[in-house]
């Protein structure tokens, strides 16, 4: 799931929030930067965990062993 509507729609708000009450300035900066710290690392969890089954099929295919050499035929 991408956050990106999410925090553009966080933007816009804190960014009226700034214009209107400029003594806000520095809660609504860290508070956004907290917010977004949190997001992208709830993105980095979800995309991790969607890949791990998927790193276990390569392992298991690479313990097959490789097919023999064809046997030589004499005339």
């Amino acid at each position: 799931m991408s956050m990106d509507p999410i925090l553009a729609l966080i933007a816009i708000i804190f960014g009226i929030l700034v214009i209107a009450f400029e003594n806000l300035l520095n809660w609504i900066v860290g508070i956004f930067f907290i917010l977004l710290g949190l997001w992208l690392l709830i993105d980095y969890f979800n995309k991790s965990s969607k890949q791990a089954p998927k790193r276990q099929q390569t392992q298991q295919t690479l313990e097959v062993p490789p097919p023999s050499p064809p046997e030589e035929k004499q005339p």
